[in-house]
């Protein structure tokens, strides 16, 4: 139909502007269902808070799991690194300290002097500011402790 429309002269403006309209619209969907849910928490303010380390810590889920248990990754091969509880649970971070977390975030040594695993995007880690790395220390505390493995 509007190809045929489009052929013919005096249809031509008609049909361009039925397809702008649905292009608007088809637009105008899309963003609509890709918007931000929540501005308050697209637009955080960094502070070494637990709800700024809330944020910051989001990206240590991918493979510590949605409560940073850790645990075996769901469908990964056996070879590939088991990623610890970060929760200060006995078998995660309990007794740890802030500069214990410094360090392995800068340096990729663990508490008890291990260096940590290669998997660890440790380059990225060390580039996080200190107020980022207060605040995700400010979010680990508050977490409730879980048990390694429960993701």
């Amino acid at each position: 139909m509007i190809a045929a429309a489009a052929r013919s002269g005096k249809h031509r403006r008609w049909a361009i502007a039925l397809v702008v309209l649905l292009a608007g619209a088809a637009g105008a969907s899309t963003w609509w269902k890709l918007r931000p849910r929540d501005v308050s928490r697209a637009v955080l303010a960094p502070e070494p808070t637990a709800r700024y380390g809330a944020y910051v810590g989001r990206l240590c889920q991918g493979c510590h799991g949605e409560h940073l248990s850790g645990g075996p990754i769901p469908g990964t091969p056996s070879s590939m690194a088991v990623p610890g509880n970060l929760t200060m649970h006995e078998t995660g971070l309990r007794g740890w300290t802030y500069a214990d977390l410094d360090r392995l975030l800068m340096q990729g040594i663990r508490k008890d002097g291990r260096r940590i695993d290669a998997a660890m995007p440790i380059a990225s880690l060390g580039r996080l500011t200190e107020i980022e790395k207060r605040a995700l220390w400010a979010y680990l505390e508050s977490l409730p402790p879980r048990a390694y493995g429960g993701r």
